[in-house]
């Protein structure tokens, strides 16, 4: 007994998956997700009687399948991520307004990271304007306390920082804009770990607008530009040089200088009088000397600022950089020793199994011989049948193509006929057409024609009789007549096509040019029929003329 999920005759010579005698039965081996079709078959040197019971079992009866162990998720904090997020494959996914590695810093909170301009700093004069010796900075001495800053130095705005997470980020806004300049508005706070807090900081701002109010705004940001703590503050800032103190309310400032009222002078109209203390156009030198030497300022400090933060973006793309390549490193290193302990396995796996291949080549080797044998009976077979069908085909085709082109010739023959009695009847039509178009008065059959014949007498007078006409004295015109037999074939092609104004032209296998009203000759589908027929004299003679 021979069995197979995959040949339907299994045998010897066709191949089989398992084998066993009539006694001991077969087990044939079969996985149902597939499909359900088994083959058994029996080979039997005598003549004998098989009963064969075939029964379904299961396989793997009572065998449970090996329990994977779950492993559970670590992520930072004493509860994973704080329950401020969700921990997947050992990263905390922080929920809205909270961030860290654990999700432990929850943004403008009382507990959280915080920006603050310290307001106190920021309106005193000495700590604002600097000291007479202050050596440092490009500020001044201290002056009185006023209601503005002093147009004369920057303006410096104190803030602290307090739990700053690592990668945070300070945003400078001045009047609703990125100050001093859109890229050059950022301070980079980027320590190692943990939170850190920074109680001294200052921003300098430059050139600002004298006389009207500015709002500076100061905005924490993290690594991942989530907003943290934001604060602001408004100022004023006075003229310096020709409106200084607002021309001491004593004259209007115009253009940088002050145009004092009457009775009063100098360059910012403090002297009452008129002998100016001050030389002339001093204050606006004055002031146009301190917008340029804030605008050299500003220019400084936007470069300063850029240059550090290309600094620690250099220093953190670094750091990264010698991360990724310990990690690769390290991942390497460990892929070099799995590999060589999975080679191993592998060289002695693949030796075992190619003992196996060997031997089962050997039987494959064997089977294929006899497929082969018997491949070629059937290729054999298989030819002289088609062969046979050629035949037949090319037989049958023949019998279809003669009798198809014995019915195209009789179409094309009793299309020709067709139109020979078209011409017969055209040109008996042009004919009679034509002694209408011709006739000057009433039409009359031949034979009752009558000419007119007069006679003149010694005096000249006339006289006129009608007589008829002579049997023969008057010729008509011969008319085309079709016998309706077929003369001589050929063929012919196409010259011309028919318009509305001349009909088509056709040349035969001699070149000679036919049009399609020509008598007994006719062009049908590139083939040439010849229908005969005659000039007729008497053809016409029953038309009134």
């Amino acid at each position: 007994m021979y069995g197979s999920t995959r040949e339907a005759y299994p045998s010897i010579e066709r191949g089989f998956d398992v084998t066993g005698t009539a006694a001991d039965g077969v087990t044939v081996p079969h996985f149902t997700f597939s499909d359900k079709m088994v083959y058994l078959s029996v080979s039997s040197a005598i003549a004998q009687t098989i009963c064969l019971t075939a029964t379904l079992a299961e396989m793997h009866v009572g065998t449970l399948s090996t329990d994977v162990p779950t492993v559970l998720q670590t992520c930072p904090g004493d509860v994973p991520c704080s329950g401020k997020g969700s921990c997947v494959d050992g990263t905390c996914y922080c929920d809205s307004t909270y961030l860290g590695d654990d999700c432990s810093i929850e943004a403008f909170s009382a507990n959280g990271p915080s920006l603050t301009i310290d307001a106190v700093k920021f309106l005193e004069p000495c700590d604002q304007q600097g000291t007479a010796d202050d050596t440092t900075d490009d500020i001044g001495p201290c002056g009185v306390s006023t209601s503005a800053f002093s147009g004369e130095y920057p303006v410096e705005v104190p803030y602290a920082l307090a739990l700053l997470p690592p990668g945070s980020k300070v945003h400078i806004y001045v009047d609703g804009k990125p100050y001093p300049a859109k890229g050059a508005n950022i301070l980079y706070y980027d320590h190692p770990s943990a939170q850190i807090s920074v109680p001294d900081e200052k921003v300098k701002i430059y050139g600002m607008t004298a006389g009207v109010f500015h709002t500076v705004e100061l905005l924490l940001l993290s690594a991942d530009n989530v907003p943290l703590s934001t604060d602001m503050r408004d100022f004023t800032v006075d003229f310096h040089g020709g409106c200084q103190s607002d021309c001491n309310q004593q004259g209007i400032c115009h253009h940088g200088y002050c145009v004092c009222f009457d009775g009063f002078v100098g360059a910012a109209c403090q002297t009452e009088g008129d002998v100016s203390p001050d030389i002339p156009g001093s204050g606006y030198v004055a002031y146009n000397e301190n917008q340029m030497t804030h605008a050299r300022a500003e220019d400084a400090y936007i470069s300063q600022l850029k240059m550090t933060a290309n600094t620690q973006s250099l220093a953190a793309s670094d750091a990264k950089i010698t991360a990724a390549h310990a990690s690769v490193v390290t991942k390497l290193n460990t892929f070099i020793g799995d590999n060589a302990q999975a080679m191993t396995s592998l060289a002695a796996a693949q030796e075992a199994a190619s003992d196996e291949l060997f031997r089962k080549r050997d039987r494959i080797t064997t089977t294929i011989q006899q497929m082969r044998e018997e491949s070629r009976r059937l290729q054999t077979k298989n030819q002289e049948a088609y062969l046979e069908t050629v035949r037949t085909l090319h037989e049958g085709q023949r019998t279809m193509q003669n009798a198809l082109d014995t019915k195209r010739r009789e179409h094309f023959v009793n299309m020709a006929k067709r139109h020979d009695e078209w011409v017969e009847i055209k040109a008996m039509n042009d004919f009679k057409l034509n002694q209408l178009r011709t006739a000057n008065g009433p039409l009359v059959d031949i034979d009752k024609l009558e000419e007119r014949v007069c006679t003149q007498d010694d005096m000249f007078h006339t006289t006129c009789t009608n007589v008829g006409i002579a049997d023969g004295a008057f010729e008509t015109q011969p008319g085309y007549k079709t016998h309706a037999t077929v003369g001589e074939g050929g063929t012919c092609t196409e010259v011309t096509a028919a318009t509305v104004d001349a009909e088509a032209t056709w040349s035969d296998e001699d070149g000679a040019v036919h049009k399609d009203s020509d008598h007994g000759v006719r062009c049908v589908n590139g083939v040439k029929v010849s229908i005969d027929g005659e000039l007729d004299n008497d053809m016409y003679d029953s038309i009134p003329r």
